[in-house]
């Protein structure tokens, strides 16, 4: 499982609000050809803690496509 967050570095806001998810070669070239699901939630630490799904889909990782 990846995990993606503004603590951990490898997700950013942009000035225009966008979320920006970026993950590296090393990380992509780990993942096992198959079927996904993704969920993107929003989580408040302040008491009570809050999260909220904003998105969720699913993908496919096949091997050895070329760009």
């Amino acid at each position: 499982i990846a995990e993606f967050s503004t603590l951990n570095g490898r997700m950013t806001l942009d000035d225009a609000g966008n979320v920006v998810i970026a993950m590296a070669a090393v990380d992509t070239a780990a993942l096992v050809p198959g079927s996904y699901f993704y969920d993107l939630k929003t989580t408040h630490s302040v008491a009570p803690v809050l999260a909220e799904r904003l998105v969720e889909g699913a993908f496919n990782v096949v091997d050895e496509v070329t760009v």
